[in-house]
């Protein structure tokens, strides 16, 4: 009987969240602090930190999005008579609601900082893909948040 759909994807975000962790723990030694699997709100499953660290710079959000051979795009459209928007593609596929996401990631952070006096404290926070096909010449970002 082939596993449920939802224990696959699990499993892919596991192992794409494991591989970042490895590798940014190598860089980072004992330069950061690392906290993983956070709940955004204690008791439900409707959203996670995937990794926090903190370092002397700031909080660093990081929402790991595993999309083996992804092709990763951000598309601007409007401009000259319309307003400017961005929008996050992944294979294709419009993914902007990921943004908003990470806005509610940043709130859930702040909101930490904030009830132990740390308001001076800058938040980051990143988009992470693993295994996904990303430009080799350009850093990505879409409003705030780097790619």
């Amino acid at each position: 009987m082939p596993e449920p759909a939802a224990t696959t994807a699990f499993r892919t975000g596991a192992e794409g969240e494991r591989k970042v962790a490895e590798r940014i723990l190598g860089r980072a030694g004992d330069q950061a602090l690392f906290l993983h699997n956070r709940r955004i709100v204690p008791g439900r499953r409707d959203g996670d930190l995937d990794i926090v660290a903190v370092t002397a710079r700031g909080v660093l959000v990081i929402d790991v999005k595993h999309y083996k051979d992804a092709k990763v795009e951000v598309r601007t459209r409007g401009g000259l008579f319309s307003a400017r928007t961005q929008q996050l593609y992944v294979g294709g596929r419009d993914k902007t609601a990921w943004v908003a996401a990470m806005d509610k990631q940043r709130c859930a952070a702040r909101s930490a900082l904030d009830a132990h006096e740390h308001t001076d404290v800058p938040i980051l926070l990143t988009l992470c893909f693993v295994d996904a096909a990303l430009p080799l010449l350009e850093k990505l970002s879409i409003g705030e948040i780097a790619i």
